[in-house]
């Protein structure tokens, strides 16, 4: 046993990181990426427990999506990806949780209240946090 361990460990990661996931694989992995990092985003606000059920936090989560996914990435399920952030934000989410989110994401959908922020907002803002740094 201690043999095959000793062959894996001699392994060269440079002869492998030319392959990478396509089709299916790789949107599952985008997706799980994208989960992380809304995650992460949000555990940064102060008591973000306290938003469970909070239609503010729930638009947020659909903003951040809609403008991280691009638009030839439309094999991800937004609603459903806003749906697993809010349950593992919060462990205790029941089914009757799911449908309300789910419900809120369509709302929201719906009456156009989610947007991408335009080019010129990004350059904007990137050239005001840019002169602040001069």
């Amino acid at each position: 046993m201690s043999s095959e361990t000793s062959k894996f460990t001699q392994i060269n990661p440079l002869k492998v990181q030319h392959l990478t996931f396509k089709n299916s694989a790789k949107h599952v992995m985008l997706k799980n990426e994208l989960i992380e990092f809304v995650i992460k985003e949000i555990q940064k606000i102060p008591n973000y427990q306290e938003l469970k059920n909070n239609l503010e936090l729930i638009r947020f989560v659909c903003n951040m999506l809609e403008n991280l996914i691009s638009n030839n990435n439309e094999k991800i399920d937004k609603k459903q990806t806003v749906i697993d952030i809010i349950s593992q934000l919060f462990c205790t989410f029941t089914d009757e949780d799911k449908k309300a989110i789910s419900n809120h994401v369509q709302f929201l959908f719906d009456n156009k209240f989610i947007k991408k922020v335009s080019i010129v907002k990004k350059v904007k803002k990137t050239l005001i946090s840019c002169a602040k740094l001069f």
